[in-house]
């Protein structure tokens, strides 16, 4: 079954409505359209609904149930974020911001730019901590410890004024597995056509 979005619904009370409608959204190269659409469109519907979004081909390779807020890296040495893998709560800051700096420096003839890129440079400009984390809140060089609300917020931001913007975690990449596209299809989607003891691999 087949669950239909309407865009136009969805971009209403962000900062995509009048995004969508501009001139400079009608310059999009036709061959990026629909990858600019499912940037936006997984922001806007996880800011209105809050939830978990993941790319199709994408595997989870650790737990992340107790994640309520938080955006995978795609390379943890250069704290470079993708959006192929984020969860939030309904109306965070953080989304909000994103969505903003999306519309305010959208280029619709650049691949990833609103997408992976814009990620990026939107967690440059919010000062939120982009430490490479795991799902108990530690860097990867810490010790396990006890995790909590409280001293996670304490851990992305110790600024007051910053808590609620910065109340998420960087997830370190080795959470999840991202698998080519052109193995996506025969490997995960076709595979119980085929057998049940397929491997997947780069």
């Amino acid at each position: 079954r087949l669950a239909y979005l309407d865009v136009g619904l969805a971009f209403n009370g962000t900062p995509f409505a009048k995004l969508y409608t501009s001139a400079k959204f009608l310059e999009t190269n036709v061959d990026y359209l629909p990858i600019n659409l499912s940037d936006m469109c997984r922001l806007a519907v996880v800011y209105k609904s809050g939830g978990f979004y993941t790319d199709m081909d994408t595997l989870a390779l650790r737990s992340v149930l107790n994640l309520t807020n938080f955006i995978a890296l795609q390379v943890d040495e250069i704290k470079s974020f993708n959006n192929a893998v984020f969860h939030f709560k309904r109306g965070h800051s953080m989304l909000q911001l994103i969505m903003q700096f999306v519309t305010e420096d959208y280029n619709g003839i650049i691949y990833s730019w609103n997408g992976p890129v814009a990620i990026t440079k939107a967690v440059e400009r919010s000062g939120c901590d982009a430490t490479p984390r795991n799902a108990m809140g530690q860097p990867a060089s810490d010790e396990p410890r006890h995790f909590s609300l409280e001293t996670s917020v304490k851990i992305v931001n110790e600024h007051d004024e910053q808590i609620e913007l910065c109340d998420w975690l960087a997830l370190k990449t080795s959470y999840f597995y991202p698998v080519y596209w052109d193995h996506a299809l025969p490997f995960l989607f076709l595979a119980t056509m085929r057998s049940n003891n397929i491997t997947i691999h780069e």
